[in-house]
């Protein structure tokens, strides 16, 4: 009997060393910046508790007091993070609509230069960028905001698309007329240029031949007097003796 007894009593001296140092254990959570960490460990810790054997009943109130003190502060800690972490998804949940309501209005406007687009666009950025950087939302709705924020962003992309689209049309139309322009303008100028050293050409051939000074006396009007006969001796017109002169005097 007294072997029995000292044998349970090794049994309640080595039980209470485990619990103490679970207590540890548990007291350390206390301190864990990680609450899923925390979470995870406070269930391990708990199933240990319940597994291990019993202590002295002298011992036995004060232990499972630490240990419900313990376990308490614990679940504290872990409630006031996600009472405040509520409290900053909400926070994040407003920013974000705020957010959402900035895109829509852009994307709902029209732009008539390239200038303005890229501005947009450009803004649309800056505010894609302040959404990455919000944190989370309560889950239902920041999956909403979500939706609405990418929808916006796909509809000012489709008219931006849109616009670029029938800008491109309207410039290849105008390059097309301008083209066309330029072949006719020089199709005329080809065929005044050839025009041109015909004419060239022809003078060149008349100045070489003499027929230049043909040319030049043609339409000289010769009057002859009224009684002059076969051998009457003519008068020339004072302008064709000018010319003549001067043909002369070369």
């Amino acid at each position: 009997m007294k072997l029995s007894k000292d044998l349970k009593e090794l049994d309640f001296k080595r039980n209470l060393e485990f619990r103490l140092q679970l207590l540890s254990k548990i007291e350390s959570l206390l301190q864990i910046e990680s609450i899923r960490g925390m979470e995870r460990m406070i269930k391990l810790y708990r199933m240990e508790w319940s597994e291990m054997g019993p202590t002295a009943p002298e011992k036995t109130d004060e232990l499972r007091s630490r240990y419900r003190e313990l376990i308490g502060e614990v679940y504290q800690k872990i409630r006031e993070y996600y009472k405040e972490r509520q409290k900053e998804e909400q926070v994040n949940l407003a920013a974000k609509k705020t957010l959402l309501e900035r895109v829509q209005k852009i994307s709902e406007e029209k732009f008539d230069t390239p200038k303005q687009w890229q501005t947009m666009t450009e803004t649309l950025q800056k505010i894609l960028e302040e959404w990455k950087q919000i944190g989370f939302a309560p889950k239902a709705e920041n999956e909403k905001v979500w939706e609405g924020f990418r929808n916006a962003l796909k509809l000012f992309y489709t008219n931006k698309r849109a616009y670029f689209g029938e800008l491109k049309n309207f410039t290849r139309e105008i390059v097309k007329k301008r083209c066309r322009f330029l072949r006719r303008r020089m199709k005329w100028l080809q065929r005044n240029r050839k025009t041109g050293t015909k004419r060239q050409n022809r003078f060149c051939n008349c100045k070489k031949s003499g027929k230049n000074r043909d040319t030049l006396t043609h339409g000289m009007k010769i009057n002859f007097g009224k009684n002059s006969g076969k051998h009457a001796t003519g008068s020339l017109n004072p302008s064709a003796v000018s010319l003549t002169n001067g043909m002369r005097t070369r």
